[in-house]
């Protein structure tokens, strides 16, 4: 089961490590002004988990040539697994206070509806927006328009990599 408690323990133990990216400005007076930024590196933890743990049951218990209808079941449940699990989070006072949380939550929630949604699945892909874009309103625009590039990147490296563990879940 997924945990949506959130609390610092919580951000201590299921948050990866982040990224520190250097941006370098120049200032009023075109000095050169260097920036540390921190961007998420990769999914929640308990999620990479969970996912593995997922794959590894199916792999031990049915053939791996799993009939479509039976896949897409199995997928359909865990994006409405995740997506509730994400729901909860939405709703804690910490997740809505803390802008590093609302930065994690979106990238998880962004690898996930890449690896787990498929385009045709359109009711879906709504439902994930409608919380990517809650957590969207957690972060300070200014910050957003500053970081999302960087983390957009991580983005699709983190979800290239999951879909080779997620393997049998992956739709597309």
């Amino acid at each position: 089961p997924l945990d949506s408690k959130v609390d610092l323990f919580f951000i201590l133990k299921d948050f990866p490590s982040w990224e520190t990216v250097v941006i370098t400005e120049k200032d009023e007076n075109e000095e050169t002004v260097e920036s540390e930024i921190f961007v998420p590196l990769g999914i929640s933890t308990s999620i990479q988990n969970w996912i593995f743990s997922i794959v590894s049951n199916l792999n031990r218990i049915i053939p791996h040539t799993l009939p479509k209808s039976i896949h897409l079941q199995i997928v359909s449940h865990l994006t409405t697994q995740l997506l509730e699990h994400y729901e909860k989070l939405s709703k804690s006072e910490f997740a809505n206070e803390n802008q590093k949380a609302a930065w994690q939550f979106l990238f998880d929630l962004k690898v996930l509806s890449l690896l787990f949604v498929g385009r045709e699945n359109k009711l879906m892909k709504k439902k994930y927006t409608q919380i990517i874009n809650h957590f969207r309103g957690v972060i300070d625009p200014f910050d957003y328009d500053v970081f999302y590039k960087h983390v957009s990147v991580n983005i699709k490296k983190c979800a290239t990599r999951l879909q080779f563990i997620a393997g049998v879940l992956v739709p597309n």
